[in-house]
C-alpha cells in the first residue's frame, strides 16, 4: 500500500511548517487559511491518491497495516466510502472504544442516531469531489456535512476495527452548542425540512444543550471538590 502524506500548516510560527515540509510527501504552502475546513480542502485538492483520510492535529492513525486493511476491504466492497470505530483519548487520560452501528442507514446517519467518527472516515477522492467536497461555510460541523452528502448518495462500508485514536477536547467539545446548531442547519439545507420538523429539531437541541450544561457544571464541581478522583464521566463509558 502506498500512502501519500499531505500536511497542511496554517501559517504557524512554532516550527510546524518546517516539520510539515520535511515529512509531507506533497508540498502545500504554509499560510493562514481561515479555519479547519479550508485547510482540509487545500489538502484534498493537493492529494493525488485514490482515497482520502483526514487526520487532525492531536489525532493519530494506527499505522500503514491498519489503514491498508480497511482500504482493501472498502475496495472489495465496491462502496465509495466507509467508517468504523475509534479509540478516544479522553481529557482524563483514559481511553475508550467508541463503537459504531453496524446497521447504519442514511436516515440514522443524517439524524445522528448512528455516530460516524470523522477520524475513521475514508472516502474515494473522486467521489468526494463529485458530491461537492467540504464546505468552508461551517466552523465546526463541516465534517458532518460531507458525511451526510455521502450518505445521501450511497450507503457506507462499515469497518470492524479502529484505525485512529481521537484526542478529545477540541473545538467540537468546547463549542458543542455551535456544532449542534450547525448540524440542524445542515439537515435543513440538505433535506429541505418542513417547519414542523425544524421546530422539533430546535426542541431537541434545547434539551441536549441543557444536559451539556449540567455535565459542565458537574465537571466544575468535581474539579473543585476532588480534582484527583476518577471522573464521573468515566463511569458511563
Amino acid at each position: 500500500l502506498s500512502i501519500e502524506h499531505v500536511i497542511v500548516d496554517g501559517g504557524s510560527i512554532d516550527g510546524s511548517a518546517q516539520i510539515a515540509s520535511e515529512f509531507s510527501t506533497v508540498t502545500v504552502e504554509s499560510k493562514s487559511d481561515g479555519g479547519i475546513y479550508p485547510a482540509m480542502i487545500r489538502g484534498a485538492e493537493a492529494a493525488s491518491g485514490k482515497y482520502l483520510i483526514f487526520c487532525n492535529a492531536g489525532d493519530a492513525l494506527f499505522g500503514v497495516e491498519f489503514v491498508g486493511q480497511v482500504i482493501r476491504q472498502l475496495k472489495a466492497s465496491d462502496k465509495h466510502w466507509g467508517f468504523g470505530p475509534i479509540i478516544e483519548k479522553t481529557q482524563r487520560d483514559s481511553h475508550a472504544w467508541i463503537a459504531v452501528n453496524a446497521h447504519s442507514t442514511q436516515k440514522s446517519i443524517i439524524y445522528r442516531r448512528s455516530f460516524v467518527p470523522f477520524p475513521s472516515f475514508v472516502i474515494e477522492r473522486e467521489f468526494f469531489f463529485q458530491i461537492g467536497g467540504l464546505s468552508s461555510k461551517y466552523q465546526i460541523a463541516g465534517d458532518f456535512e460531507i458525511i451526510c452528502k455521502a450518505a445521501i448518495q450511497t450507503p457506507p462500508y462499515i469497518f470492524k476495527e479502529p484505525i485512529a485514536i481521537f484526542s478529545a477536547g477540541g473545538i467540537s467539545y468546547k463549542r458543542a452548542d455551535l456544532a449542534w446548531r450547525e448540524e440542524i442547519e445542515i439537515r435543513k439545507s440538505l433535506l429541505l425540512q418542513p417547519l414542523s420538523i425544524s421546530l422539533m429539531e430546535w426542541i431537541r437541541y434545547s434539551a441536549r444543550f441543557f444536559r451539556w450544561k449540567i455535565g459542565k457544571l458537574f465537571d466544575f464541581i468535581q474539579n473543585k471538590v476532588s480534582p484527583s478522583s476518577v471522573s464521573w464521566r468515566d463511569k458511563f463509558v
